[in-house]
């Protein structure tokens, strides 16, 4: 009996965070990139100039 007042209890207290919310979610998408992301070559660990980030 114990155990079924515990689960009920439980429960109860748990239902009030179960409320739906409404999200928004923005996805930016690009799929054609020519040239440097970062202003950085990462292969020859130097700085490089001509990046999307300036």
């Amino acid at each position: 009996m114990r155990k079924i007042i515990f689960m009920l209890l439980t429960g109860l207290s748990l239902s009030q965070y179960t409320h739906a919310q409404a999200v928004q979610i923005k996805v930016i998408q690009t799929s054609d990139v020519h040239g440097s992301f970062f202003p950085y070559d990462f292969i020859n660990r130097r700085d490089r100039k001509g990046s999307l980030v300036e």
